[in-house]
């Protein structure tokens, strides 16, 4: 039978990473030398650290290992062919290569293997032409784990290009925000790549393919396990990925992806006989699951749900629930609603009831030849889910990504009967009304309409780019209600323990609002207004207490700690709906309302004009911003060491000269900024490919050529991220 043929092809060859223990050198770009040996972490002549990481890899050998401190290092890094292992001693967070846009980042072309490793970085800022802005690996195949790709650019492969059989091994990455004038974040050609519980968010493919592109292989099966491919876009391709290498594709999550007008796999789109297990596509734009061509693909223990397009494209499907029903070649399919937790979001965990749990097929299932769990037992079935949990709970496996049954988050109950001067309480998740267990808001609608509607609504921490706000501590909550602005008080809590705040001092948790013209986060009660016509900012104090709030003056916000329990929560008193979430501010003294990352100026007037009150500026959180405020915040002028996020935005293509000049395309009549948000970003790009093709007039027919085209989506990447 067909369905057994899986099994096969499914070997990966790993080199041994643990090579021959050898040198480890340092590397420091603050206190560094490079005209020391780097033998010492400590700085000081003449063994003290190197000062740059390239420095280091050119004085190592095989098997040297190479660590390298906290900081920001501007270089362009070679392995040369090395086996040396390449780790940062405080994570991808802290520990940033910055290729300044000027050329490649970190380059594998001199045979590298396995036991090279890149380990704990952040890739930025990188530029390639000829593909892989982040990386680029040529007949290579090195380790790379736990980095962070974001913000390169390339015209293929803006993150990562790997080509001549190259077969790295990419494990627990992340490729963010990275923008190809042609095709993909990640582009492999003629290898067998491993792509192992990584996140492809939010990348752009101008004219091909948004994701993960796979091409050919060498006789290898290419594997992606335990991946994530979230609102990705292609510009004329798939918006998740395009598979055109056999590869086989276990616990993968396909959601709120756009593909272009060529390929209408918002998903993952299929040009080979590719087989998928275990793989939710549920939230694309398009087809979720798209065959471009033959051979067709092989789908077990999948759900196809809640795309923009029921149609699937494959050749045999067997154990999945499919929308629209399956009336090919297969059997055991189902067509019922799965019941994700969060419908619409990409939270596709399975809820309580889901007819997909425990009805999926274990002999379906590969076995564990990556090892995942570390047992070395590679002939058992796949350990995990997409999470890391149990992947057969109950005896039979569920279909989709995710294992076993969740909690629903769904809305708490709107009403139509909210009437002047009425209070109501709105836990989402359905329990009750306890600020230190449950995300909830109190409303009290001060002067709106009788039969008016409030609703509250907890997502997972992913739905937005760094959810918690300053970090990402918890759940969000967002608010919506037919009143007009300034005419209702809620009064939002969200709980944390211990547990959540991973060391950082309850001082320091905020209630944040997301911006979503500008893809950032701020203090919650920056975004008040009913206090005076054109107010911003907060009306009252900022109170940190070991008791419950109960102000409901419009601004006041703060933390309600038990030191006892070691948990609390933060709330805020707000006047607006919006999304809201759990930060932590890192840099107390950046004490501008939308802290900017750099303490200066704007931190210094803010503290002067609040002085002897309570407020953002009290540094030290004592109730008084006094003398001791002022000094603290003088003793760390200058960059914080952990910014807030910035605004996201990618800046100019790198092949300008593809398209239109900014001048003209500055000058067109018709504005880019097509959904009226005050800024060019992917939502026009959404609006654009909805009006593609012959369309006189249309607002999406930038050049006025009586057609919505490729030509209109050049001009419209020319004003990425402006206003």
């Amino acid at each position: 039978m067909r369905r057994f043929l899986l099994l096969i092809g499914f070997v990966i060859t790993f080199t041994n990473t643990a090579a021959v223990l050898g040198t480890t050198r340092y590397v420091n770009g603050t206190c560094g030398s490079n005209s020391w040996t780097g033998l010492s972490p400590v700085c000081s002549p003449t063994d003290g650290p190197k000062a740059t990481i390239q420095a280091a890899i050119t004085a190592s050998s095989n098997g040297d290992t190479v660590f390298v401190a906290a900081g920001t290092y501007p270089e362009h890094i070679d392995f040369q062919g090395k086996a040396v292992a390449l780790r940062s001693t405080h994570g991808p967070e802290a520990t940033v290569i910055d290729g300044g846009g000027t050329d490649r980042v970190v380059t594998c072309t001199s045979g590298e293997g396995n036991d090279t490793l890149l380990e704990g970085f952040t890739i930025t800022n990188g530029v390639g032409l000829y593909g892989g802005g982040g990386m680029y690996c040529s007949a290579s195949s090195p380790t790379v784990r736990n980095c962070v790709f974001r913000n390169n650019r390339s015209d293929i492969g803006a993150a990562m290009r790997n080509c001549d059989e190259s077969s790295p091994i990419i494990e627990s990455c992340s490729f963010i925000d990275n923008f190809a004038e042609v095709t993909a974040a990640v582009i492999n050609c003629h290898g067998h790549p491993v792509f192992r519980d990584c996140l492809f968010r939010d990348n752009i493919g101008l004219l091909g393919d948004g994701g993960l592109v796979l091409t050919h292989n060498d006789g290898i099966t290419p594997t992606v396990i335990n991946t994530r491919f979230i609102r990705n876009t292609g510009g004329n391709g798939a918006g998740g990925a395009l598979d055109g290498s056999n590869a086989m594709w276990v616990n993968c999550v396909f959601s709120q992806n756009t593909p272009g007008s060529l390929i209408p796999g918002g998903g993952l789109a299929t040009c080979s006989g590719s087989t998928i297990i275990n793989c939710t596509f549920s939230g694309n734009d398009g087809e979720g699951l798209h065959l471009a061509c033959d051979p067709g693909s092989l789908v077990f223990n999948s759900i196809v749900w809640g795309n923009g397009d029921p149609a699937v494209g494959a050749d045999e499907i067997f154990f999945s629930d499919v929308q629209g029903g399956w009336s090919g070649p297969g059997s055991s399919n189902i067509d019922a609603d799965p019941k994700f937790v969060q419908p619409g979001t990409n939270d596709v965990r399975l809820s309580t009831g889901s007819p997909c749990l425990d009805a999926g097929d274990n002999a379906a299932l590969p076995p564990d030849e990556l090892d995942l769990d570390g047992d070395a037992d590679t002939t058992e079935t796949i350990p995990f889910d997409t999470d890391g949990k149990p992947r057969i709970q109950n005896g039979v496996v569920d279909m989709g990504a995710y294992e076993g049954a969740f909690e629903l988050m769904p809305p708490a109950e709107g009403t139509e009967d909210f009437d002047g001067n009425d209070f109501i309480f709105l836990v989402p998740n359905g329990g009750a009304f306890i600020p230190t267990v449950n995300a909830c808001v109190a409303v009290w609608n001060v002067s709106g309409p009788d039969d008016a509607t409030f609703l509250v609504t907890e997502y997972a921490a992913d739905l937005y780019p760094g959810a918690g706000g300053y970090s990402d501590l918890a759940v969000i909550l967002e608010m919506e209600t037919s009143l007009a602005a300034g005419q209702y008080l809620a009064n939002t809590y969200i709980p944390f323990d211990v547990d959540d705040l991973n060391g950082v001092d309850p001082h320091h948790v905020n209630l944040t609002r997301y911006d979503a013209e500008a893809g950032s986060w701020a203090l919650a009660v920056s975004g008040n207004s009913s206090a005076s016509p054109g107010h911003i900012g907060p009306v009252g104090d900022r109170h940190v207490s070991s008791a419950p709030a109960t102000n409901f003056e419009p601004g006041d916000y703060g933390v309600y700690w038990d030191p006892a329990d070691q948990h609390g929560f933060a709330w805020a008193n707000l006047d607006r709906p919006g999304v809201f979430g759990l930060g932590v501010a890192v840099c107390p003294a950046d004490c501008l309302q939308t802290p900017d990352g750099d303490i200066g100026i704007h931190d210094f007037l803010a503290l002067l004009g609040t002085w002897g009150s309570d407020g953002p500026c009290d540094v030290n959180y004592d109730g008084d911003i006094d003398i001791t405020d002022f000094s603290t915040l003088l003793g760390v002028w200058g960059p914080c060491a952990e910014p807030a996020l910035a605004p996201r935005g990618r800046g100019r293509p790198l092949m300008a000269t593809a398209g239109p000049d900014s001048a003209s395309a500055r000058a067109l009549v018709r504005s880019p900024d097509l959904d009226g948000s005050g800024l060019v970003e992917r939502a026009d790009v959404q609006a654009l490919h909805r009006s593609w093709g012959p369309c006189a007039g249309c607002p999406g027919d930038l050049d006025g050529d009586g057609e919505v085209g490729t030509s209109d989506l050049l001009r419209l990447y020319e004003r990425w991220g402006d206003s």
